[in-house]
């Protein structure tokens, strides 16, 4: 799955936090623009979240980064390219 609310947050320019599912470690970079916990990992999760709560700065600079991949790799003119490219190296 694709989680809309993990590109909504990047497009944002907010750091996310996130549980690994789906496609979320192809969306993201754990530690990058944001974190990724495990789903059964409350202690990670408020660790991450104590974190960016603590770290305003840095937490910014993982929004900003964020933002700019999901500009990069998510807009509809990317998804486009990424196709064909898929496509055109499928007919090879």
């Amino acid at each position: 799955t694709f989680p809309l609310v993990v590109l909504e947050g990047m497009a944002a320019g907010l750091p996310v936090v996130a549980t690994d599912v789906g496609s979320v470690r192809e969306m993201m970079v754990d530690g990058d623009e944001g974190f990724i916990v495990s789903c059964d990992d409350d202690a990670a999760l408020a660790e991450r979240l104590l974190f960016l709560a603590s770290s305003p700065d840095e937490g910014k600079r993982m929004g900003e980064r964020g933002r700019a991949r999901a500009v990069r790799e998510f807009t509809v003119d990317a998804m486009i390219s990424g196709y064909e490219a898929l496509v055109r190296e499928l007919v090879r």
